[in-house]
């Protein structure tokens, strides 16, 4: 079932760029990843701002952007979600 959801959403195989680390960023990317997304999660804080949320973070297999400017965070993206 997963398989087949996965190619079948507007989602799928696109490169989604959440910007933003908070809750709904943290939340936005499993989903969008269960979806077919290759997701890219940046925050322009630092490792020790966000060293606990880094280990969630690296459990999911997105492409991780610490310290990340608004050209780096957005670099090769088909779409954005800005987490508030």
């Amino acid at each position: 079932m997963v398989t087949m959801l996965r190619k079948t959403t507007q989602f799928a195989d696109r490169n989604i760029a959440i910007a933003g680390m908070a809750r709904t960023g943290l939340a936005a990317a499993p989903v969008l990843k269960r979806l077919g997304a290759n997701v890219i999660l940046s925050d322009s804080a630092g490792v020790s701002e966000l060293s606990g949320r880094l280990t969630e973070v690296d459990e999911l297999g997105v492409d991780l952007r610490i310290e990340a400017t608004i050209e780096d965070a957005l670099r090769g993206a088909d779409m954005v979600i800005p987490s508030p």
